[in-house]
């Protein structure tokens, strides 16, 4: 490693965590908009665990912070585990969780409400199950993000 990426490593990490967050918004725009292709929806479904014309007309940039969040660790964790060869336990809790999260949506009702991004937002700031569950995510992918980190550095050696 170059004594200028040992330098800015942190500034570099730092950044690519800020830009990738706005991944699953630019990437529903990107479906719902521009590219509406079969092929086009099936990838987002799959990299992100839901639908793009959710995101794009549900939730928007400012309504589902938290929810994006989670979007984007569900398509890291599934990049980590696929382009690493990661060890995935901790995928699977993750998954084990994304999928609690969509049933209470589901239980709840209001995936088809204009107001669905309060709810999302709601039950991981307010209901104890949650703000578990958002917690056990987060935890999650970045266990998984620390694991590809240090897969990355092993491949640059």
């Amino acid at each position: 490693m170059s004594e200028w990426l040992k330098r800015n490593e942190g500034h570099i990490e730092a950044g690519n965590k800020a830009a990738h967050y706005g991944s699953p918004l630019a990437d529903a725009v990107r479906v719902y908009e521009v590219d509406k292709t079969e092929k086009s929806r099936t990838w987002y479904e799959e990299q992100y665990g839901t639908v793009a014309s959710f995101v794009f007309e549900k939730i928007g940039p400012h309504r589902g912070p938290l929810f994006l969040n989670v979007l984007y660790w569900h398509g890291a964790v599934r990049n980590f585990d696929h382009v690493y060869s990661v060890t995935n336990t901790w995928r699977g809790n993750f998954m084990s969780e994304w999928r609690d999260f969509k049933e209470a949506l589901s239980k709840s009702g209001k995936q088809e409400d204009d107001d669905v991004a309060t709810w999302i937002t709601e039950y991981f700031k307010d209901n104890e199950d949650g703000k578990k569950s958002y917690a056990r995510m987060k935890e999650e992918y970045e266990t998984g993000y620390e694991r590809n980190k240090e897969r990355r550095k092993q491949m640059q050696r």
